[in-house]
Order: structure tokens, then sequence, then C-alpha cells
């Protein structure tokens, strides 16, 4: 493999070096990773069969369709890292395409990454705050041809340097205003006696023809449990996220997944709250610990309510306190309803927090790419819903802000919105 591909115009894939590339930044790939990167950028902006790519680079092999999957999300996960989402598009039941223009150029075309590096290094100081956080992303650059062209332009890089410097400090006072948006920012709340409703704003109207109406349906499922506390239920146009809480401590976190559209939703919340509130899912054994410095929490996930289709236990232990150091280890395993293993991962989070003049903060962790070990390939491979939730967890950030501290509720933008309890 030695030939080189230039990818929309901000990354350099070496074959050979096994390695994407951009100016500044470069991430080591697998074999298959490549094999699979340079499939895509041979045939760019066209669909690439799920066939071809399963014949051509595993020969049809047993394991080869949850080879294709995992790849297709490391590399997904990988150019997230650069800061550009959603590179690679599934096309249903046909495969895959690469959403970057990408052209073959010579293998000695290759960016000179270390006598590039001094000079964006030197010019983007001012986007680095005092703690070593990367406050913007930086403008790519034009891979260079040569040497003897990269000498003769060198004013040219230098330039665009020193403009990228200037358009970093830009964005780092942009977001000292703004801070960027705030989650909670993102929903519409509703209080009642019994429990708190949210509502993500891309749905007013489309869904609840009378909102009170709605909510005064959800209170009269919850009434009828004598042992209820509070529910916090948040709808977003791909999840429905319950968490249910007892007198006594215990509590119940749902989430189902919206598969068929809007038409039906109002019976799938109802159906998701009356399931909750039923026996038949039991709640979720809490993990004690007499530590501050990890949190515990597991979920539960259903296709959907109505067709009553279990998928899976996600159970997150979050090492590391907030208020001693900013790097934290997170550790996630999934288990079916007969409590078998399905995959685990662990990974390392930075997470950044950010106040408002309200007085509320929001919290913001940087993921780093997780290695994955699948227990059950036949399962998870076969499952596209199980698929969606490991590409969701394991986004390249996750941003987090605190609902209700008494109990212990967050909400997470994963998910499209999700709702969860951690102690």
């Amino acid at each position: 493999m030695n030939q080189n591909f230039l990818i929309g115009d901000k990354f350099i894939l070496e074959p050979d070096r096994y390695r994407l590339i951009t100016h500044n930044k470069e991430t080591p790939l697998s074999k298959k990773e490549t094999e699979l990167l340079v499939t895509l950028c041979t045939f760019s902006l066209s669909v690439v069969e799920r066939s071809h790519l399963l014949n051509y680079i595993w020969g049809n092999s047993a394991s080869g369709d949850i080879g294709l999957n995992k790849n297709i999300l490391m590399l997904r996960r990988k150019f997230e890292s650069f800061g550009v989402k959603n590179v690679i598009q599934t096309v249903p039941r046909i495969g895959y395409m690469l959403l970057l223009e990408a052209k073959p150029v010579p293998a000695d075309s290759a960016i000179e990454i270390n006598a590039f590096k001094q000079v964006v290094d030197e010019s983007t100081i001012s986007s680095v705050s005092p703690d070593g956080q990367e406050k913007s992303d930086i403008s790519m650059v034009q891979p260079l041809r040569t040497w003897h062209v990269k000498r003769r332009h060198f004013s040219c890089i230098a330039l665009t340097s020193v403009i990228t410097a200037l358009m970093s400090i830009y964005f780092i006072f942009i977001h000292a205003f703004d801070n960027s948006y705030r989650l909670i920012d993102s929903v519409d709340r509703y209080e009642s006696p019994l429990g708190v409703f949210f509502i993500k704003k891309d749905l007013a109207g489309e869904i609840f023809d009378d909102i009170t109406h709605t909510i005064n349906d959800i209170n009269n499922v919850f009434s009828r449990m004598s042992d209820h506390a509070k529910y916090y239920i948040l709808v977003s146009k791909e999840n429905i996220s319950i968490v249910s809480i007892s007198h006594n401590g215990a509590h119940k976190q749902s989430n189902f997944l919206v598969e068929n559209g809007l038409s039906h939703f109002r019976e799938e919340l109802l159906c998701a709250v009356n399931n909750i509130t039923h026996d038949e899912n039991p709640s979720i054994a809490n993990e004690t610990t007499s530590s501050s410095s990890f949190k515990f929490f597991s979920m539960r996930f259903f296709s959907s309510c109505q067709d009553k289709n279990f998928l899976l236990d996600l159970n997150v232990k979050r090492s590391g306190h907030p208020n001693k150091n900013k790097t934290v280890l997170q550790n996630f395993s999934a288990k079916d309803s007969q409590g078998t293993a399905l995959f685990h991962f662990d990974r390392t989070s930075e997470r950044q927090e950010i106040s408002y003049p309200d007085g509320s903060k929001q919290a913001i962790f940087h993921n780093a790419p997780a290695s994955f070990n699948i227990d059950a390939i036949d399962v998870v491979g076969n499952s596209d819903n199980i698929l969606k939730i490991i590409g969701e967890f394991t986004a390249g950030e996750v941003r987090q802000t605190t609902i209700d501290s008494t109990y212990g509720i967050f909400m997470s933008d994963t998910m499209g919105g999700i709702l969860y309890l951690a102690k």
C-alpha cells in the first residue's frame, strides 16, 4: 500500500505507516482500519457495498461482520478525535460512504511532520489555556507536495499559521463569553408534585397537542405507586429516558429507543411509564461504597416499549474525584437480561467544568478512544441497536449537567438526551 490519500483537504492517510495525520496531529491505525479506510478513499463520495468490504478485506470469514462493524466505529471515533464528525455514513442494508473527497497523492508528498510541527506549535501557544487544555480546534492547512515546494512557500505557511492563531484567539474569546451551549437550555422543563418532565425543544409542538394532559396521564400512573418519591423523564427524537425513585431510595432507570418516528410518540411514552412502574422490571441494584472518589450508575435499554424488546443493562463506574483531578477513568460493561456479558471497555476522559453566571455548572468529558472487548459476538454483531448504543457511549465528547443534587440526577447529551442517577 504505497498510495497516500489527501482526505477532504485536511488529512493525509499514509497506509504504509498505518496512520492518519493532519499538520499538527496524528493517530495510528490498525491493519484492518487502514485497509478499510483505503477502500473507502478509493471510492470516496460513493457507496461501497458491505458485501464488497467483507469479501475484499475479511475474505468472508465468520468474524467479518463484527470486524467490519467494529472498525467502522473505530474509524469514526478517530476522525472525531480530530474534531470532525459524521465522516463515514451508513447506507442502511447497502454499505458505507466516505463523505469527504479523497484524492490519491504520491507516497513522497506526505506532510513533513517533524519540520512543520514546530511552526504550528509556536503559533498556537495562545490557543492553549494555562492548565494545558486546548481551547479550540486548529484550522487545517493544505498538505505540502514536496520539500522544495515547502521551502518556497514557507512564508505562506507562516502567514497561515499566524492567521490560524488569531482565529484561535477569536474563538477563545467567544467561548469565554458564551461558554458554548448549555445542555439544560436545549430542553423545556415541566414541574409537577410527582416529578419533573423534560422535552427537547426541537420536539415542541410536534408530538403533544396538550402537554398538560400528557403530564396528568403520567402523574396518574405514578400516583398508583404507594412508595413513589419522584420521577424524572426526558424525551427526545431518539430516546425516552426515565428515572423513578422510591421513598426507600430504590430506583429504576430505563431507556426506550424511538424507532418508529413521531407518529405514535405519546403512546410509546405512556407505555414506557407503565413499564417502569410495574414489577416486571425490578430495580437495578445499587453498588454500595463509602468512597467519594467514584460514581456508579446503571441503565436499562429497550429497543422500544411496545415491542417489549429488552436490549441490555449498561453499568458504568467513573473513577476520579472531580475536585482533585481532571482525568477520570470510566469502566463500561453490558449484560443481557440473563446476566450474560455482552461487551466491556475502559477509557480515560479529560473533565472540563464550565460555570455560568446563574450558578449552574456543566461538565464536558473529552474522551480518548477505547479498545473494545466483545463478549457475545453473535448478539452484539447482529443488533443495530446495541451497536448504536456502543457508538453513542464512545463519542469523543459528552456533556453532562446536574439536575437534582439531592437524588444525584444527571442529564447527558448521549442518545439525544439521557437521564441517570449516580451516587
